[in-house]
């Protein structure tokens, strides 16, 4: 959708009660100006009031959009656990990062 990213956002949130809780969704954020975190804080305070566990991803192919993937609220334990898996990821890859960088 080729709109301002809280534009987009808001349209996401329309549709959010469409999708059962916990489903994903994903957004693409086109950067319309410069200043790019901008508008991704915008997007992500617009997205919060549907979805969860917002997570942004700058692709190395495109420097002009991010991804952001996200579920919908309201998926209660389950929800919580699959968080909780992908923080555990996070950190393991941080973790291999250094101890790679320390050999260096």
């Amino acid at each position: 959708m080729n709109r301002e990213p809280p534009e987009a956002a808001r349209i996401l949130c329309a549709v959010a009660p469409l999708l059962k809780p916990g489903a994903p969704a994903i957004m693409t954020i086109k950067y319309t100006t410069p200043d790019r975190r901008r508008l991704e804080r915008q997007a992500r305070e617009a997205l919060a009031a549907e979805y969860e566990g917002i997570r942004l991803r700058r692709l190395p192919h495109n420097a002009r959009e991010t991804t952001a993937a996200m579920r919908r609220k309201g998926a209660g334990r389950q929800s919580d656990e699959l968080e909780a898996k992908h923080e555990g990821r996070k950190r393991a890859r941080s973790d291999r990062w250094q101890r790679k960088c320390a050999w260096a």
